[in-house]
């Protein structure tokens, strides 16, 4: 009361279930203290809060950290999709005008109803910038902190006194200090007695000077109250390094509408990212791989800029939410569990995804007995013969199948059920089951026939082939670099001058590709081409230096079908192919898994495949680190010609090749 935080005269809608003791004092007790209406849901959905925010006049929201993110995130891309708008929002965020942000945001005020005065947010930490930007749209955010064993407030953020990214300062009462490892203990009427029939437990919490020890850790901002974590969920690496994996989740959130929930955990003394993805975005946007989506355009990024501690080395995509409590906090303490018997990828490999071993899966779907899932489920079994297919397993998730995978699985079903599925339709089809009504629905009739990849890479492509301008001069360019700065030994002893032929190698570091330019000579550079992720090239510089240096981009994630095409016209037009078949600059110096892409061009072109072993570059600049000067070495190596091979041979060999090589 002393506080004056609501009034009789305010409308407050509850949200949460008033089994948790935040919802109970805040959404029940206090509005009974005070006389205020209380409207309470009777479901948590967008329609049925925005209907009761204009019908009741709610002036009090009270919710947790990620009803606002929820909200946050809907609004800001709304923002974002204007240039006006956004920088409306910018000059805002800027001046800091509740008045002028009202104004400019009356549509969102409107959206919540109204009449809203006050946001409440608490049982979680809240991200500062949703704090930030709720202030910019002209609504005051208090986050509080406390709980259960603290009746729960400890302290909160007053309405004329709000600092983003704190949780206030305390209540009348009750007085906080911070121990010297930065736990928050309290003091006051407010702290428990004990727990009930626990005396140990009661012990372990309250000390013999009758301080509470929290278990979170805390900074203090003037007289402002600031978490920084849990202190049992902070991650401490075998470096002694020290990370806080929401500060982690946050970052990466901030920058993709892919991830609908991220947890990163510690898993064999690296950072392991568990992602459940927004499937519905992934719809919207037509990507068919969601595994390969995420890992460059979500992961990559945020690696690049990350400290070195701090990088994700493994992510597993699962396709249920993580286990959460009713308030929405991450349960931490289940995903070791949800990790153990789970087939790890290393370093963003093929299998990252959840894979749980010796657990027998029931289907109770009629389609077991249907032609379409015994011929699809055969056909996969070709492809990744340890799985377990049931009609409800996940193509991606459970089965684990890649871009070149779904490939495979679109081409075997136009031949054999006469059914045409381009690869962004694809998208929508999420299980085997799915599959299976999609190929009926389309009046397939069976009729097994094996792929044909020599039909699919003669289909015609259109590709405007790029320049050779600027390769001359790029070449020249970095000479100097690759003979005074980094000394490139160059072993062409076993390099055949002839044309076509698909370049192979190992894939250590960003400067691989520029190294390899110097190996040849300038004729045969501007016959040869480079097979380049679009995701690198966005800007317009990249984009024109790519188009007018023999660099292709292509996008895997969306249309792996047409980069094989691609692939397969520069062949035939007698230019040479550089291939990385690793997909990605190793993370830890160790050579990765061989794509088979390049091997499918060759069986079905017939022509030879030259691998290349790279030595040293990853010292000289490992992934997501600056250029150090030093020692590197490329060696040319037997050529494999792929008459009487097969496609996994080819593979087999060239991967072989490189690694007794580099392994020497």
């Amino acid at each position: 009361k002393e506080i004056d935080l609501v009034t009789e005269s305010d409308n407050i809608l509850a949200m949460l279930p008033f089994h948790h003791v935040l919802p109970l004092v805040l959404s029940m007790l206090m509005p009974l203290y005070f006389g205020c209406l209380v409207v309470i849901l009777e479901e948590l959905s967008s329609e049925a809060i925005k209907r009761n925010l204009k019908k009741y006049k709610i002036s009090v929201m009270i919710g947790v950290p990620r009803i606002w993110e929820m909200f946050h995130k809907g609004i800001m891309a709304k923002i974002k999709a204007s240039s006006l708008s956004l920088k409306m929002f910018n000059l805002c965020k800027k001046i800091k005008s509740p008045a002028l942000s009202r104004l400019v945001f009356k549509k969102i005020h409107e959206g919540f109803g109204g009449n809203i005065r006050i946001l409440v947010s608490g049982g979680a930490k809240l991200d500062q910038e949703v704090a930030e930007d709720f202030e910019t749209f002209g609504m005051a955010m208090l986050e509080g902190y406390g709980l259960t064993e603290t009746s729960p407030i400890i302290c909160f953020n007053r309405p004329n006194d709000i600092i983003p990214g704190t949780v206030g300062i305390t209540i009348p009462g009750v007085t906080v200090k911070l121990e010297t490892d930065g736990e928050i203990s309290v003091k006051g009427r407010n702290v428990m007695k004990g727990y009930y029939n626990k005396p140990e437990a009661t012990a372990e919490a309250i000390d013999k000077d009758g301080w509470f020890h929290t278990g979170d850790l805390g900074q203090f901002d003037g007289d402002h109250l600031k978490i920084v974590g849990r202190k049992k969920e902070m991650i401490v690496l075998s470096n002694g390094k020290n990370i806080n994996p929401s500060d982690v989740e946050a970052e990466i959130m901030k920058e993709t509408k892919l991830i609908e929930e991220i947890a990163v955990t510690e898993y064999n003394n690296h950072l392991v990212a568990l992602i459940y993805p927004d499937f519905k975005v992934l719809e919207e946007k037509k990507i068919a791989n969601a595994k390969e989506a995420i890992k460059w355009e979500v992961i990559d990024k945020y690696n690049v800029t990350a400290p070195k501690y701090r990088k994700i080395l493994d992510i597993i995509i699962v396709k249920e939410e993580l286990p959460k409590t009713k308030l929405g906090k991450l349960r931490r303490f289940m995903l070791k569990d949800l990790i153990e018997g789970i087939s790890l990828s290393k370093d963003f490999s093929d299998d990252d995804v959840v894979k749980k071993e010796n657990v027998k899966k029931v289907s109770t779907s009629k389609e077991v007995d249907t032609d379409e899932f015994k011929a699809l489920s055969k056909f996969i079994l070709t492809l990744h013969d340890e799985v377990e297919i049931i009609p409800e397993s996940h193509l991606e998730i459970d089965l684990g199948l890649d871009s070149l995978d779904i490939v495979e699985i679109i081409t075997y079903v136009e031949n054999t059920f006469g059914v045409e599925i381009h690869e962004e339709d694809f998208s929508r089809i999420k299980t085997v089951e799915e599959l299976c009504k999609y190929i009926r629905e389309q009046g397939g009739n069976f009729e097994e026939q094996e792929i044909n990849w020599n039909k699919i890479l003669s289909e015609p492509v259109d590709l405007k082939m790029p320049t050779s301008k600027y390769i001359g001069f790029l070449r020249v360019l970095f000479k100097p670099v690759f003979s005074k700065y980094i000394k490139l030994e160059k072993d062409t002893s076993k390099l055949e001058h002839t044309s076509p032929v698909i370049y192979v190698g190992n894939h250590q570091s960003m400067i691989d590709g520029f190294a390899f330019g110097q190996m040849l000579s300038k004729s045969e550079l501007e016959n040869t081409y480079f097979i380049a992720v679009s995701i690198h090239f966005e800007s317009f510089i990249k984009r024109n230096i790519a188009s007018n240096s023999n660099i292709i981009l292509v996008d895997v994630n969306k249309n792996l079908k047409e980069t094989l095409q691609i692939a397969a016209k520069v062949l035939k037009e007698g230019k040479n192919l550089v291939i990385f078949p690793e997909g990605a600059r190793t993370r830890d110096g160790e050579l990765q898994e061989f794509k088979k892409t390049f091997a499918i061009l060759s069986k079905e072109l017939n022509i030879p495949v030259v691998p290349f072993a790279i030595d040293g570059a990853y010292d000289l600049m490992p992934y997501g680190e600056k250029m150090k000067s030093g020692k590197m070495k490329i060696s040319i190596l037997d050529k494999i010609y792929p008459k009487d091979k097969n496609i996994e041979e080819i593979v087999k060999i060239a991967r072989e090749e490189i690694e007794n090589k580099i392994t020497k």
